[in-house]
């Protein structure tokens, strides 16, 4: 039916990709320091590292964690604004709302990097929101496809939205929960066009 609002189809990730929510170019403090141990380990002169860099002092121990407990929480904080988990065309219209207030925000800030980055996640939502009403369009998603998909959605993000809440970022736990909220109303809207 012309209002239901179609969504692109989970898509497949590469076996060796980056861990979900991780793009390839940022590395855990973990996968940081595994690295380093690996290039330490195949020096060509195949001397051991010396034990004063082998052993790490008490306060450095706590560096690390920190380090890791930040990487985790971004870790977290990106699986909230992540737009290939977001499967909903009602849900992208109301992310492409919020990135223009933001973009406007940081304009009048006079954050470029902020405005930039606001920029692109808008053009982002507005191809992914093209490519679903391409799919609707072309055949290739049925309505009933799409209530499976969303459906399968709402569960995961109430998943997210409690492992969020667990470690305390409510914002973001509040935002997944508004995702939510959003796709039963629209999975309801749907199902009463099928009748």
């Amino acid at each position: 039916p012309s209002s239901m609002r179609p969504v692109c189809p989970p898509t497949t990730v590469a076996p060796n990709a980056p861990a979900y929510g991780q793009s390839a170019h940022r590395l855990s403090a973990a996968q940081r320091s595994q690295s380093a141990a690996i290039s330490a380990g195949s020096r060509s002169d195949s001397t051991p590292a010396s034990p004063a860099r082998a052993t790490s002092s008490p306060a450095s121990k706590v560096t690390d964690m920190a380090d890791q407990e930040d990487d985790e929480t971004l870790l977290w904080k990106s699986k909230a604004d992540d737009l290939d988990m977001i499967h909903s065309n009602d849900v992208l219209e109301d992310e492409l709302t919020r990135a223009k207030k933001e973009l406007a925000r940081a304009r009048a800030r006079g954050d470029n990097d902020q405005a930039e980055a606001m920029e692109d996640r808008a053009q982002q939502i507005q191809i992914k929101m093209q490519l679903l009403v391409t799919a609707v369009q072309a055949g290739q998603l049925q309505v009933s496809d799409y209530i499976d998909i969303l459906e399968a959605r709402i569960v995961e993000d109430r998943e997210l939205a409690q492992e969020l809440s667990a470690r305390n970022l409510r914002e973001e736990a509040a935002r997944v929960m508004e995702r939510i909220s959003t796709m039963l109303a629209e999975v309801k809207g749907a199902r009463a066009n099928l009748a």
